[in-house]
């Protein structure tokens, strides 16, 4: 009896060891279950943020294109009134030159004339 008591006692602790296992294997079942729900949960605003963020991108980089090429047009038209400016600048300075010579020439004129005057009255 004692073999028989002794045998239930271990079928007793093995049937405990058994619905331990049991409950411990139900927990880790329930929580795989739910990391996987947070993993796809996790996963659908990682997606969600993701389109987001590159429809941000995108917006941000055609409003980025047009003002380049608004600035880019703007920009020429300057550079065009600026090299009209700087080609006006030249015709004047070429007009300046070209009366400072004349101007150069006459005062060499007055120089002899009146050198040749003061040579005159002199003798």
């Amino acid at each position: 009896m004692a073999a028989q008591s002794s045998l239930k006692t271990k079928l007793g602790g093995l049937e405990e060891m058994i619905r331990q296992v049991n409950e411990e294997i139900q927990f880790s079942k329930r929580e795989v279950q739910m990391l996987r729900q947070e993993k796809e949960q996790l996963e659908n605003v990682l997606s969600h943020k993701s389109t987001e963020v590159r429809k941000n991108l995108q917006v941000e980089a055609e409003r980025v294109d047009e003002e380049l090429k608004r600035n880019l047009g703007s920009q020429k038209a300057e550079n065009v009134k600026l090299q009209a400016q700087i080609g006006q600048l030249k015709a004047e300075k070429t007009q300046l030159q070209q009366n400072l010579i004349g101007l150069q020439r006459r005062i060499g004129e007055l120089e002899l004339s009146i050198g040749a005057e003061g040579e005159g009255n002199a003798v």
